[in-house]
């Protein structure tokens, strides 16, 4: 689950052909609810990537191995080399095939989140992960479901603009506590 993941924070962009869900069915409320929540908010956010987080992506060889090679390290510590990246993407789309219950990638193992990500040096994003939204679906919530993660995550793009990551009792407390706060403000 870890290569789809680093896959939507360090090398999706917003040139990257976007579609939400597994069959792209969440496509369009996903980006008219970016439309409506950037327009109702006065943070900037034209610069906020809206980005799917896709496990079919682990069929790309190519994308799965510049992933392991540019960010992971092997068992001792070195740096995968090209030809180790080739194999183990090789290996990953091979399982994919074979696996039954996998469906080539559109499983939630893959893609069972969502979140907001700011770093200097990457543009920000919001990703939104297609096992999230289809999971929510299957237990009846997929009419709120997109509009609900994504304001979430969009509420911490407002937290960081705002400085509220500093405040006084998001830096009080144990980690968990701090996290708390800051989802429960976020919600």
């Amino acid at each position: 689950d870890q290569v789809p993941f680093v896959d939507a924070l360090f090398i999706l962009t917003e040139d990257t052909p976007q579609s939400f869900g597994y069959n792209g069915e969440f496509t369009k409320v996903m980006l008219k609810t970016e439309r409506d929540v950037k327009g109702f908010w006065d943070i900037p956010s034209d610069d906020i990537l809206l980005l799917a987080m896709k496990g079919t992506m682990l069929q790309d060889e190519a994308r799965v191995a510049a992933v392991y090679q540019n960010f992971f390290l092997d068992g001792d510590g070195t740096v995968i080399t090209a030809e180790e990246a080739a194999e183990y993407a090789a290996t990953v789309h091979q399982l994919l095939d074979q696996a039954e219950t996998l469906d080539g990638g559109n499983h939630p193992l893959f893609s069972m989140n969502a979140f907001a990500f700011s770093t200097p040096g990457i543009q920000d994003r919001i990703v939104m992960d297609d096992g999230i939204l289809e999971g929510f679906e299957v237990v009846g919530f997929g009419d709120v479901t997109p509009q609900a993660i994504y304001a979430l995550e969009f509420a911490h793009h407002i937290q960081l603009e705002n400085g509220y990551f500093e405040d006084p009792f998001a830096t009080a407390g144990d980690p968990p506590e701090q996290t708390r706060y800051t989802e429960m403000m976020a919600d």
